[in-house]
């Protein structure tokens, strides 16, 4: 009997049953942003309670795997670490520190579950891990998009103040189809090692236009164009004649990407100081406000929750409101206080501790991907951390898989296990 238990145990802690469960709770994160929730009200709650148990299957793994490592070799390998090696720590235990007590405080639990979800994903090998959530983002993408084209999912149709209706096509929200094309031809690309044949490449483009006719989401299409044309650029070998250009601007995204959050930060607070001293005749007042105009109302919208609710140290529990779709906004007019920008709504969720931690460690992983020349990841990075300077996508799982790199770069600093992101 006891045996027979542990070859049950065995079974059910295979690598592949590992990532079919991984694939199981992305796609409950998945449902979560789709209309299911609107047409059927228990749908939320199930997708609930089938996280939890995923989460127990999580422990279960994590607690095996924990139970292989070689302890005394880790705590030989951190007496001798340098003092870069305990910079890192110091970093990841003020970061780790930031979200218990954001979680007392705010009662957000978000990134403790995401934390464990990361923990449990680098208990598999990365690129199994990739494909896992390429292939679950695939299927979920299909199935829901064509639900709603039958018309057995909601298709929440958006209007822009100007009149332009804006389809989701069994999305929450319309720019969420686009998003996941836009991540998908990435992934996809990254597969190939960004070499696509001009078929595909055509292909990518019919879907774009389509997806844009149907969205209207301008922002999605410019950056999945810019991808494309990158892509275009790589395949057939002018990226190889323009080598000392595209490793400048490697090095340089590698070494100023601290600027991205820094920089957030500084135009959001010179916008509320423009907007709150200047002469609205003034030039420099017309330009701020033409800068937050192209920006759609971010600038204005972030400073104006930074003013009203202030910042703190371990961040705060104030609801931001969208326009994503739920049975009780439908109908109803929205004062929106999202804020979009992904490195302001940490800042002003998780708090000043939080920010400064998290995204130094951010800025350590995407000079490790530099140094060690994983180009794909890295332009993975940059697409994802760059787009979202306007939309909060960076640790979305659903669409972004830079969180799954962590854990994996900060164990090939520290304790030279490779890390598990070789290409």
């Amino acid at each position: 009997m006891i045996n027979k238990v542990k070859t049950f145990i065995q079974k059910l802690t295979t690598t592949q049953m590992g990532l079919v469960v991984l694939a199981i709770y992305y796609f409950t994160l998945f449902l979560d942003i789709t209309t299911l929730s609107y047409s059927f009200s228990k749908a939320a709650t199930l997708c609930k309670l089938l996280r939890y148990v995923c989460y127990v299957y999580f422990l279960f793994v994590i607690y095996k795997k924990l139970r292989t490592l070689d302890l005394k070799s880790y705590i030989n390998k951190i007496k001798n670490f340098d003092k870069k090696q305990y910079f890192v720590v110091g970093v990841v235990i003020l970061a780790l520190f930031s979200i218990v007590m954001n979680l007392l405080l705010t009662k957000n639990k978000a990134w403790v579950f995401l934390l464990f979800t990361l923990i449990y994903a680098s208990c598999f090998d990365f690129e199994d891990v990739l494909n896992t959530i390429f292939s679950a983002q695939f299927i979920s993408l299909i199935l829901i998009t064509t639900l709603s084209s039958f018309g057995l999912m909601h298709d929440y149709v958006n209007m822009r103040a100007d009149g332009t209706m804006r389809h989701s096509l069994g999305f929450g929200y319309p720019t969420y189809l686009s998003q996941f094309l836009l991540f998908m031809i990435l992934y996809y690309s990254y597969k190939k090692n960004f070499k696509i044949s001009p078929e595909k490449l055509g292909l990518y483009q019919l879907l774009i236009v389509f997806s844009y006719f149907l969205t209207d989401s301008r922002t999605e299409m410019l950056i999945s164009e810019c991808i494309l044309i990158g892509i275009f650029m790589n395949s057939v070998g002018i990226l190889d004649k323009f080598k000392n250009v595209v490793e400048f601007f490697k090095k340089a995204y590698a070494t100023c990407f601290p600027l991205f959050p820094i920089g957030s930060y500084i135009l959001v607070m010179l916008y509320g100081f423009i907007f709150n001293t200047m002469n609205v005749n003034s030039i420099i007042f017309k330009i701020a406000q033409k800068f937050n105009h192209i920006f759609s109302n971010r600038l204005y919208q972030t400073f104006y929750d930074f003013k009203r609710y202030g910042l703190s140290l371990f961040g705060s529990n104030i609801d931001l409101v969208g326009y994503f779709l739920t049975k009780e906004n439908e109908g109803t007019i929205i004062r929106s206080n999202f804020i979009d920008n992904e490195y302001m709504r940490i800042l002003f969720e998780n708090g000043w501790i939080f920010f400064i931690a998290f995204f130094a460690i951010i800025s350590i992983v995407i000079w490790h991907l530099y140094k060690t020349k994983k180009d794909g990841l890295l332009f993975i990075s940059f697409v994802i951390t760059t787009s979202s300077l306007i939309n909060p996508r960076l640790f979305t799982i659903t669409v972004s898989v830079i969180s799954f790199m962590i854990i994996p770069v900060l164990n090939d600093l520290l304790f030279n296990q490779g890390g598990h992101l070789d290409e």
